[in-house]
C-alpha cells in the first residue's frame, strides 16, 4: 500500500465521505473513487460501505485505519528528522567511496 493510498483511506474515514475527502486540492473524486476500488481489489475486501450519505468503515476498514494513521505519523516524523539533519548542511549530501584499486595500492605501500 502506498503512502498516498494510506492518506486517502484516512481522509475518507475522517470525513465520512468520498466527496468531502475529495475537497482536498490534491484529490479529485473520480480519481479517489478509482484508487479506492483498486485498493479494495488488491486487499480482497471492502474497506468502506458507501451510501447516499457518505462512506462508513467496514470491519476490515476499522481494523486497519488506526495502523494507517500510526504508519503515516511515523513516516512524517522520520521525514522531519531527516530534513532537520540536512538543514545544517545546506541540503548537500557528500558521499565518499573507496575503489578497489585504491584499497590495493594503500595495502601495497609506495
Amino acid at each position: 500500500m502506498e503512502t498516498r493510498q494510506m492518506r486517502c483511506i484516512v481522509a475518507i474515514a475522517e470525513d465520512g465521505s468520498l466527496t468531502r475527502a475529495a475537497e482536498n486540492p490534491d484529490l479529485a473524486q473520480p480519481a479517489l473513487t478509482q484508487m479506492l476500488k483498486r485498493l479494495e481489489s488488491e486487499v480482497g475486501t471492502k474497506l468502506f460501505t458507501r451510501t447516499r450519505r457518505g462512506a462508513a468503515l467496514t470491519e476490515a476498514g476499522l481494523a486497519i485505519v488506526d495502523d494507517l494513521r500510526a504508519s503515516l505519523a511515523y513516516g512524517d516524523a522520520a521525514t522531519e528528522r531527516v530534513r532537520a539533519m540536512g538543514a545544517g548542511r545546506a541540503g548537500r549530501l557528500t558521499i565518499g567511496l573507496v575503489t578497489h584499486a585504491a584499497r590495493n595500492r594503500a595495502r601495497a605501500g609506495p
